[in-house]
């Protein structure tokens, strides 16, 4: 999989962790915690190929992806293909 990404190290990442994971109660999700949430968000980029069926019913092999980051923390707001 080829992820063209022109953020090699985005702003979230110095955002320490706010969670105290003691509980499952204080942590993320239940917790609002932006390095957390930033984190899942990373995780969701796919690092694998991928096929997809096109308008017309064809399987179509998905090997390129986009990030696609917002301004403020740098995180990953969506991808494409």
């Amino acid at each position: 999989m080829e992820i063209i990404d022109n953020c090699q190290n985005p702003r979230w990442t110095n955002i320490p962790c706010c969670c105290d994971h003691s509980s499952v109660l204080t942590e993320y999700p239940m917790k609002d915690c932006i390095h957390c949430k930033c984190e899942e968000a990373e995780e969701s980029i796919p690092k694998n190929d991928f096929t997809v069926k096109d308008i017309d019913g064809n399987d179509v092999n998905i090997n390129k992806i986009n990030v696609i980051r917002g301004n403020k923390l740098q995180d990953c707001i969506g991808w494409t293909f």
